[in-house]
């Protein structure tokens, strides 16, 4: 069990984590500018994890553009993919997995390194490192929490529309003020 600990908290794990997970993000941002399954991967930002990987729906047709053009690549790379609703909850399944397996990783590492913390002397900048990697964890925890849980929507907003939440609260939208930051 402590070789299995000290395989999953080791850097060398945590590197290839980071290299499979730039690749695999990669993937998505090439997906999610195609004009197959950009509208799908949209729909993303307004559903929480749960209902996304439950009720995902096919896309409409695309009605925006993306913000370059890899239209070769995209070719290639999706002529035989299946299913928009099918590829996106597959790379979304990835992506938790892989996320998952990084949060393991640092559990374990910081296990092992807390363990190797007391046995050693007492050092000021390693105890900042542990903290700070124990409050990622819990900003890690909570964005998880926040998006099974949560609630997520695209609200359009206008002056003078009123838009009624779930709890019952009803808002209304007097002016909108855009200012430019200098």
């Amino acid at each position: 069990m402590r070789k299995m600990c000290t395989l999953l908290g080791s850097l060398k794990l945590t590197l290839a984590l980071m290299l499979i997970i730039a690749i695999w993000f990669s993937l998505g941002i090439i997906l999610s500018t195609s004009s197959q399954y950009g509208n799908t991967f949209r729909l993303l930002n307004d559903r929480l994890v749960a209902d996304s990987l439950l009720t995902l729906s096919t896309p409409s047709p695309r009605v925006w553009t993306p913000l370059f053009h890899i239209n070769q690549i995209q070719q290639k790379i999706l002529a035989h993919l299946p299913s928009p609703r099918i590829v996106v909850v597959t790379w979304l399944c990835v992506a938790l997995v892989l996320a998952l397996m990084l949060g393991l990783n640092l559990i374990c590492g910081t296990k092992e390194w807390i363990f190797g913390f007391f046995k050693r002397e007492i050092n000021l900048r390693k105890l900042i490192l542990l903290v700070i990697h124990f409050f990622f964890g819990i900003i890690l925890i909570a964005h998880l929490i926040s998006s099974i849980s949560g609630f997520r929507a695209t609200v359009p907003l206008r002056e003078g529309e009123r838009l009624k939440l779930l709890n019952g609260t009803v808002m209304k939208i007097e002016k909108i003020n855009i200012e430019e930051s200098t």
